[in-house]
């Protein structure tokens, strides 16, 4: 149960850190994707 307990709170904070990255990276790409269509234009 102990690792259990440590595996949750490890989970818990780490989990943020990925969602924003993962957040971050779409932004990026949408980003990119306008500025390409908006130069193509």
């Amino acid at each position: 149960m102990d690792s259990l307990c440590l595996f949750l709170k490890f989970y818990v904070q780490v989990r943020p850190i990925y969602f924003f990255k993962c957040t971050f990276n779409i932004e990026s790409l949408y980003t990119a994707y306008y500025m390409n269509i908006s130069q193509l234009h």
